[in-house]
């Protein structure tokens, strides 16, 4: 019997202490403040002075946040507005909020101009958040994190970052295997834009006719050959233009890329992890090796070993 009371006993007790644990997380989880915050800082060929260009806070408790003003502290003692808002900002339970901002012609305190560029881009000066809220003032401690393939690629690893490159123009987007866009008014007067591949030759493009490779080798030469269809009366169309969509693309997107594509091959859980790393590890060890003053013999003698590792790298990692 004083067992099985035992026993009661330490379940009654153990159900209480995770009622009041449960308790105790609610009641931090609805009381205080808990925001977190980032801000990236830029510059402008246009400006004189670096700036925020966009902040990002996150509500992290389960009740609202009133926000009046938000301030971006650098070092101790000096406050730039970001944010005065002319009705508070009621940000919600686990809520985000999200602002961008132009280039500023120069910060000011009052009507005097302050010159804070050098503050601003000394990494050793702290910059913070800070929120005035309705309980006052609150520093923004916690960062949000952001991840970034670019960083693993830069610390090594077998990371590649990849943007998708476009370019803006009224015509809408095409793809490289695009080369013209003609744009004509149809018997309805609609405005109508076809794009045209070189591979085109003898395909329903057109209802009315088929195109010719001699006319997709320039852009003369295909709005000539639909002028001649359009004279002939079998185009039932008016054509306003043929536009080099090539020519579009290299003067929109900059002609500092390479069209000559490299192709991306599939890299298994062994050679992105395994694989790589020990790559990693023989290459820093043979700049370790190398970093070797000239006049030693232990320098030839690491310059042998780099070697053999080098050509084992190439021969079993390949």
């Amino acid at each position: 019997m004083p067992l099985v009371t035992f026993v009661v006993s330490i379940i009654g007790l153990t159900v209480a202490l995770v009622a009041l644990t449960v308790a105790i997380i609610n009641v931090r989880r609805k009381s205080g403040v808990s925001v977190k915050g980032r801000v990236s800082i830029s510059n402008s060929a246009y400006a004189e002075d670096d700036y925020v260009s966009n902040i990002t806070i996150e509500n992290c408790k389960d009740k609202a946040v009133i926000i009046f003003e938000i301030y971006l502290m650098v070092g101790r003692n000096y406050y730039i507005e970001l944010e005065s808002f002319s009705e508070p900002n009621i940000l919600k339970a686990y809520e985000s909020y999200v602002a961008r901002y132009s280039p500023v012609e120069f910060y000011a305190s009052g009507m005097k101009p302050v010159d804070l560029n050098d503050l601003i881009k000394d990494s050793k000066v702290k910059k913070r958040i800070v929120l005035s809220t309705s309980q006052g003032r609150y520093v923004v401690k916690d960062w949000i994190k952001k991840w970034d393939p670019v960083i693993e690629q830069l610390h090594g690893k077998m990371t590649l970052g990849i943007h998708p490159v476009r370019y803006d123009n009224k015509l809408g987007h095409y793809g490289l295997n695009i080369k013209y866009a003609v744009k004509l008014i149809n018997e309805d007067g609609k405005n109508i834009i076809k794009p045209i591949r070189l591979i085109d030759i003898d395909r329903p493009r057109f209802d009315e006719f088929r195109l010719t490779k001699s006319a997709l080798s320039s852009k003369d030469n295909l709005a000539e050959f639909i002028n001649s269809k359009i004279d002939e009366g079998i185009a039932k169309f008016t054509l306003v233009e043929v536009i080099d969509i090539e020519a579009v693309r290299l003067e929109s997107i900059n002609n500092g890329y390479s069209f000559n594509r490299q192709t991306l091959q599939y890299y298994g859980w062994f050679e992105h992890v395994v694989n790589w790393r020990l790559k990693n590890l023989l290459a820093k060890l043979i700049l370790r090796l190398t970093k070797v003053d000239k006049g030693t013999y232990k320098k030839v003698g690491n310059v042998v070993i780099a070697a053999i590792l080098t050509m084992l790298i190439g021969g079993f990692f390949k």
